[in-house]
């Protein structure tokens, strides 16, 4: 009995926090595309392996503060380790300087999965092949829904009919025939 309950309490613990897919050491990636409409970007690692697609890039609106070339986006996407985790993009920018690529983006929420969450990346390119980066994505789950004090109830009762029944069947002695 202790160990259902244990268990339960564990799984249900398990969701609490977020979920972080970190690259980790790069060991290779690829670029494609362009400024002038979109870019895909895969930066394999040794823990992951992420592939961000921007949606449309704008210029954005009244230059770059940082120098270099900055864009907005929507409409992109990440997937990562081949559909481990995937979803879209919104709230994107895209900023290049010095031949460093930096991209971060919010995930799209999902009801009754993804609360929030973010990725972003960031590598060195030289002639679209990259040199050298890392990308992450961090999901917030969405929370668990309350149970209702009749479920609870009903739970509780479950578990008590389990006990009693397991208390009974240690006790049950059998008891001689008479005649």
């Amino acid at each position: 009995m202790k160990t259902l309950v244990v268990l339960l309490a564990l799984s249900l613990s398990a969701f609490a926090g977020s979920i972080n897919y970190d690259t980790g050491k790069f060991t290779s990636g690829k670029l494609t595309g362009s400024f002038k409409s979109h870019l895909f970007i895969e930066i394999f690692g040794s823990l992951n392996q992420v592939v961000f697609q921007t949606g449309t890039l704008t210029p954005l609106p009244g230059g770059c503060p940082f120098g270099g070339l900055c864009f907005t986006f929507n409409n992109g996407s990440i997937n990562v380790d081949n559909g481990l985790f995937q979803d879209g993009l919104n709230g994107g920018l895209v900023i290049g300087k010095n031949g460093i690529i930096t991209i971060s983006a919010l995930l799209l929420p999902k009801k009754g999965l993804i609360a929030n969450g973010a990725v972003s990346a960031t590598f060195t390119v030289h002639n679209h092949k990259i040199l050298s980066g890392s990308g992450d994505v961090v999901v917030n789950p969405a929370p668990l829904p309350e149970p209702t004090a009749l479920e609870e109830i009903a739970l509780g009762l479950g578990i008590l009919g389990l006990v009693v029944a397991a208390s009974k069947v240690r006790t049950r002695r059998i008891q001689p025939a008479t005649l």
